[in-house]
């Protein structure tokens, strides 16, 4: 069974549904901009061969010592990979926490901001940074 057709000019962002195109073969506006965030976000810089700056080192980061002082550096990562490739998205450093938790041993990361073009155009970006050794285990 196929989805009905939807005219794209009813929205101003679109994109190919990176989870379930079986089910939907796009998203768009604010779920299209979560799903560059999550691209963006697991894209280590250097892994795009002509756009090495492009991504996070978040993977380096989650491998430090855990705690406040590397939750800081891991929402001033962040911040810096967002305002620099997704443009289509606003976000204040100091509104954007990144919280350890020390139960799961993962980072909280909580992020919003407004997404340019769109009405209502706020919007809020979360999610569970865990370490590499948390996901072999």
């Amino acid at each position: 069974m196929s989805a009905p057709p939807i005219a794209l000019s009813q929205f101003l962002y679109s994109d190919l549904n990176a989870t379930t195109a079986y089910l939907t073969p796009f998203v768009y506006d604010s779920q299209s901009i979560k799903q560059a965030l999550d691209n963006l976000l697991n894209t280590r810089k250097g892994q795009r061969i002509f756009n090495i700056d492009y991504g996070t080192n978040l993977e380096s980061l989650l491998l430090r010592l855990f705690g406040d002082d590397t939750a800081l550096l891991i929402r001033k990562d962040v911040y810096d990979a967002v305002t620099q490739f997704e443009r289509r998205v606003s976000v204040s450093i100091g509104k954007t926490i990144v919280t350890p938790d020390f139960t799961t041993g993962t980072y909280n990361l909580n992020m919003p901001g407004t997404i340019a073009g769109l009405s209502p155009n706020k919007f809020v970006y979360s999610a569970q940074l865990i370490p590499p050794s948390k996901l072999a285990a």
